[in-house]
């Protein structure tokens, strides 16, 4: 008896295929009849180099260690990417330097600006205040840290309106984006 299963727990039902068999149509393996070639090769084959270890696409049609030889087309244009400028994204800084410095006096002003005023320095000091008045001292510290970092914004976006205000005299001289 040690052997034997019980009928009533002998299943009639298949288990459940996770891998897929060579004979599996949709496996990459699968047999096919002839005529029925597969054309193309099996993934892994097919993108061997991603990583760009001998794929044509990422390096220039050439294997990892092989160098350029003189004379031949390596893909890159000077002259195209002088016009485009150094990759240090310039243009688009110059294009863009009238609409960050209105934004950076903006957020001055509110951060500069009295006690009536949504997120300034004053209404956030007030804040701190009443908290330590009402005895919280969980709130007040962590307003009090907030406080802290407000404080510290203001100078940094003052360096920064500085700097900015360098940047668009450059972009002026090279006759580039907005300028001034």
């Amino acid at each position: 008896m040690r052997g034997t299963v019980p009928a009533h727990r002998v299943s009639t039902k298949k288990a459940p295929r996770f891998f897929p068999s060579p004979g599996r149509p949709g496996s990459s393996r699968a047999v096919r009849p002839p005529g029925k070639e597969q054309h193309h090769a099996p993934w892994k084959e097919r993108h061997r180099g991603l990583r760009g270890h001998r794929c044509p696409a990422r390096s220039g049609g050439r294997r990892g260690g092989e160098r350029q030889r003189p004379g031949l087309d390596t893909g890159r244009r000077p002259e195209r990417e002088a016009a485009q400028g150094a990759g240090d994204g310039s243009q688009g800084l110059c294009k863009r330097a009238k609409k960050i410095d209105k934004r950076l006096d903006r957020a001055l002003k509110r951060l500069k600006g009295q006690a009536n005023v949504k997120g300034s320095v004053a209404r956030l000091a007030k804040r701190v205040e009443r908290a330590k008045k009402a005895d919280h001292t969980e709130v007040e510290t962590f307003l009090n840290h907030k406080l802290t970092f407000r404080r510290s914004l203001v100078t940094t976006l003052e360096q920064r309106q500085k700097d900015l205000s360098k940047v668009q005299t450059w972009c002026a001289s090279r006759g580039e984006g907005s300028g001034t």
